[in-house]
């Protein structure tokens, strides 16, 4: 009997780079099992995994952990990961730029009188921090607009507002490096955030699926800000000769070309086959499920998840063959 290998095969360990113990926790119940314990190595933590005992998952507190060698090849997933890194945010002035930095704001309130005693009532609602221009230059308003051309020509424009995340380009240049080392693999990259334009004014928090401000309960609010994909793309070209950047495209051209339209009907399709054999989706609330699960993340309307996120791929060089979802054809044997 012939047994074909297949990719999973192929897969030695699953890396993932996570700082937090508790989404590190809940990360390990989903893969490798509630029950199963977790374990300390070197620089990180690690168990195996629920689907097969040879895979590995693996926990790095930073990416600069992850193993590298002739021998592996790296297949990088990020989504969501850019938008939560730091940033640093500056301001055009007729003093050059200014960056933005994080002060404590003013609690309004009243003084109330009672039993003799008079004290200041504060509004509740008000954030304890905000952001404040800063009177004179910061080493990373000298260091950081510089950086590209795409800064520098905001220079003539007054009041205009940048973000820049160092931090992400430092991730971005070991991407890079990683593939192009390995002369093999890929990373793909999922985020919400410009790819014409540079990020201003984005920085925002997020509490139960609501916008919030950044600086309301800390520790609570999942902080983010507009991924600079076009940043992103130089960064990477600039790390590496040996890889290519593809995109950033919109998510909803990306889905579409890898077939999402196409697999969407075909799941509606067994439902009803299902429901005219009298079991399964009786009323056909599955298929409604479907279609609003592809209507949000290919709808480009408000709420629609195809136009403000974006995704970009790092390969290897391939001498201007797309990868699929770019623009590239599925292809593979006839026979």
């Amino acid at each position: 009997m012939l047994r074909f290998k297949t990719m999973a095969d192929s897969v030695e360990a699953i890396y993932l780079v996570e700082a937090s113990p508790s989404l590190r926790e809940a990360q390990k119940a989903l893969l490798c099992g509630p029950k199963t314990k977790i374990r300390e190595i070197e620089n990180g933590f690690s168990c195996q995994s629920k689907v097969s005992p040879k895979i590995n998952i693996i926990w790095y507190e930073d990416f600069s952990f992850i193993p590298q060698d002739k021998d592996r090849t790296p297949y990088i997933i990020a989504h969501e990961f850019f938008d939560a890194l730091p940033i640093h945010a500056f301001t055009n002035t007729d003093n050059g730029w200014r960056e933005l930095l994080v002060g404590a704001s003013p609690r309004k309130g009243q003084f109330v009188t009672k039993d003799g005693v008079s004290k200041l009532e504060t509004r509740s609602n008000t954030p304890e921090f905000s952001l404040t221009l800063a009177n004179a230059p910061t080493p990373h308003s000298i260091l950081l607009p510089p950086l590209s051309q795409r800064y520098k020509d905001l220079e003539k424009l007054k009041d205009a507002t940048i973000e820049i995340s160092p931090e992400s380009l430092g991730l971005m240049e070991k991407i890079s490096q990683k593939i192009g080392g390995a002369g093999a693999g890929a990373a793909l990259i999922m985020d919400y955030g410009t790819s014409d334009t540079v990020p201003a004014n984005s920085l925002r928090g997020i509490l139960k699926h609501e916008i919030c401000s950044p600086f309301s309960r800390p520790g609570e609010v999942d902080v983010s800000a507009d991924v600079d994909f076009t940043a992103l793309a130089e960064q990477a070209i600039k790390a590496s000769k040996k890889v290519e950047v593809h995109g950033p495209v919109k998510q909803s051209a990306f889905l579409g070309m890898l077939g999402i339209k196409e697999r969407t009907e075909f799941l509606i399709r067994e439902l009803k086959k299902e429901r005219n054999n009298g079991r399964g989706d009786v009323n056909g609330a599955k298929g409604k499920v479907l279609r609003s699960g592809h209507d949000r993340l290919v709808g480009e309307h408000p709420g629609g998840m195809g136009a403000i996120y974006k995704a970009l791929a790092v390969v290897p060089v391939r001498d201007g063959t797309r990868p699929v979802g770019f623009g590239g054809e599925v292809t593979g044997d006839k026979d």
